[in-house]
């Protein structure tokens, strides 16, 4: 990750952090179901604006 110049450049930085957490978490379940990332986002995005 690169280095973020901002007023409050930790907060980003946390947020970055938290968002790769849960694509590890989407990669780990997506892989022991046979799925692909990009399908497994396509499916929760419908559900969630439904």
């Amino acid at each position: 990750m690169g280095t973020i110049t901002t007023a409050n450049g930790k907060q980003i930085i946390k947020i970055l952090e938290a968002e790769g957490w849960v694509l590890a978490r989407v990669d780990a379940y997506v892989k022991a179901h046979g799925l692909t990332r990009s399908g497994f986002l396509v499916q929760a995005a419908e559900r969630a604006i439904r």
